[in-house]
């Protein structure tokens, strides 16, 4: 109510919990927001949900297997002492941890329940909040595709100048001891 929440959006397994949060906005005297419910990522090639505790079945899929083998050498090389709990390819932070663009992780996870239209697959976070609705959101659950993930991360990086990707990479060179002062 304070926080002026517009819109509820959340995964379809919270859809339980949407009535209790109704009745506590109504008995509040609170407008109620509007409520959504997304599908589950589900595992690669697949209508299951994807889970951080099945990191080992997922590992037998060779581009799961890949990402991960390169996410390990990189945490390797900076010093991160990865945890199969926390650092795993099944978790958003793994990727942030290992230098994917921001931008282009919400790309593809946006692209996994919605879509702008038919074919684009790139866009910008001011295009999405323009054309986002709830409309075009699937209702079904999307496999998690490591591989399309690295190709829109390829993408957004090759759209990059050389001094913003330097920028970028200035933090892991200096984990990894490659350099000793920041490269301007």
């Amino acid at each position: 109510h304070d926080m002026e929440i517009s819109h509820v959006i959340r995964a379809e397994e919270h859809l339980s919990n949407t009535p209790r949060q109704a009745f506590i906005y109504q008995s509040l005297g609170y407008t109620l927001p509007t409520f959504a419910h997304l599908p589950l990522v589900a595992e690669p090639g697949s209508r299951t949900k994807l889970s951080k505790r099945k990191l080992s079945k997922y590992l037998k899929n060779r581009d799961f297997a890949q990402v991960n083998e390169h996410g390990m050498k990189i945490a390797n090389q900076i010093g991160l002492e990865p945890e199969s709990d926390t650092f795993n390819p099944v978790i958003v932070d793994f990727y942030r941890d290992v230098g994917y663009l921001p931008w282009a992780i919400d790309n593809y996870l946006t692209l996994l329940g919605w879509s702008l239209d038919d074919h684009t697959e790139f866009f910008s976070r001011s295009q999405l909040i323009e054309h986002f609705s709830l409309e075009r959101v699937n209702s079904s659950p999307a496999s998690f595709d490591p591989k399309k993930l690295w190709t829109v991360q390829d993408h957004y990086m090759q759209q990059l100048s050389t001094a913003e990707k330097l920028d970028i990479m200035m933090p892991f060179l200096l984990k990894a001891g490659l350099v000793d002062e920041p490269i301007t």
